[in-house]
């Protein structure tokens, strides 16, 4: 029966992308495998070379999504994808004060319109396939954590546009889903950090002076916490789980903190809420405490 189905997964070359490939190709599924550079899917191949083939697509160039379309129209001769699994994304850092326009466009590009703009040109494949789409959201998909707002506010675009699509999509029996794992022990994390630095390398002495101290204390504090947390795998099996289930649910959470993070948002007052998040980022707990200094 797998032998007969097609999935699509981006973000293949990595992470939980590269965890879903591994698992569907291995149970037999054809996978078209979305990734960056060549030397990744020739990569990624070498696992099932007949099951997997490399897709080259990048979410910021368009022309690359619609070859990678064509391509994939062309492969599956009619019969149709009976899945796309959206892991690829890109986390970028920095407090709003200074954040550049150009590094909104840069998370907003790959985490959402880069990712709508695949999905749109999926659906004639999908639904011929008779499938769903399965998208992979975050923990920051429910919580604005400081220093992270382009990626926060991204992931709570993506799950606004989850929703709209599963409604849209209801009447042709195309099931959306959203997986939200806590945090996940990924090469994601060391780009959280190198984020971090980068932004901190470049950015000017003032905006260093303000929130270097801050914007460490509480990155490593998230690295700690996603590199002891969820491995890539066991999304991978969740991903399944929802591809495979006759009925599956809306939304998939994993993972303590995910769960926590549902709970906090929905029961914990907001300013119980925000002093939690300052303790754990060193921030000052009392308001104003920095009136005076660092002007």
């Amino acid at each position: 029966m797998a032998g007969n189905m097609a999935v699509f997964i981006t973000g293949a070359s990595s992470g939980v992308g590269k965890a879903c490939t591994l698992l569907f190709s291995g149970l037999g599924y054809r996978v078209y495998a979305g990734v960056r550079r060549q030397e990744d899917g020739d990569l990624i191949q070498q696992h099932h070379p007949d099951l997997i083939f490399p897709v080259i697509v990048d979410l910021e160039q368009q022309q690359t999504i619609d070859r990678a379309v064509a391509y994939v129209t062309r492969a599956v001769e009619g019969k149709g994808l009976q899945g796309l699994v959206n892991c690829a994304g890109t986390i970028l850092s920095g407090p709003i004060e200074y954040f550049p326009r150009e590094q909104w466009v840069q998370q907003y590009d790959v985490n959402v319109f880069g990712t709508m703009a695949l999905t749109s040109a999926m659906l004639p494949l999908l639904r011929n396939g008779q499938s769903r789409i399965i998208n992979i959201g975050a923990v920051g998909g429910g919580i604005a954590l400081p220093f992270f707002g382009a990626i926060a506010s991204a992931k709570i675009a993506f799950e606004a546009i989850n929703d709209c699509l599963r409604r849209e999509l209801h009447p042709w029996g195309i099931h959306v889903v959203m997986i939200e794992p806590g945090g996940i022990n990924t090469p994601a994390n060391d780009k959280m950090r190198d984020s971090v630095g980068r932004f901190l390398e470049n950015t000017e002495p003032l905006a260093r002076q303000r929130y270097e101290k801050p914007m460490e204390a509480f990155t490593r504090w998230a690295y700690q916490k996603h590199i002891h947390n969820l491995q890539p795998e066991q999304v991978a099996q969740t991903v399944l789980r929802a591809f495979k289930a006759r009925y599956p649910k809306t939304r998939y959470r994993l993972g303590w903190d995910s769960r926590a993070v549902a709970l906090a948002t929905r029961f914990v007052p907001d300013r119980i809420l925000d002093r939690i998040i300052l303790w754990i980022s060193t921030l000052p707990l009392r308001f104003g405490a920095w009136n005076g200094h660092n002007q």
